[in-house]
């Protein structure tokens, strides 16, 4: 929770640790936990994700599916222009 709730940095992450658990750990240690953590809850991730994608989207009661699949193409077309990996905003192939 350090990580994501409070946004601190591994290091930081230790140092809180060693105060208010007199866990001695390093920063890797840290990395390791929070990577196994990731693990354990990546299907429930993946399941959340995956149920916002395919949502419509409602705005005023007008379905905007149709503006979410062009935002879609739209960002697919930049990054594949920058050359960068699309993670973020995924629609339909």
């Amino acid at each position: 929770m350090l990580k994501y709730e409070d946004r601190l940095p591994h290091r930081k992450i230790q140092d809180a640790l060693r105060r208010l658990h007199g866990l001695n750990t390093s920063p890797a240690t840290v990395v390791d936990l929070t990577r196994r953590a990731a693990e354990v809850v990546q299907s429930e991730y993946d399941a959340i994700l995956n149920k916002i994608r395919c949502a419509p989207i409602m705005i005023q009661g007008h379905n905007c599916m149709r503006w979410r699949e062009t935002i879609c193409q739209i960002h697919k077309a930049i990054a594949a222009m920058l050359g960068t990996h699309t993670s973020g905003i995924e629609g339909p192939s």
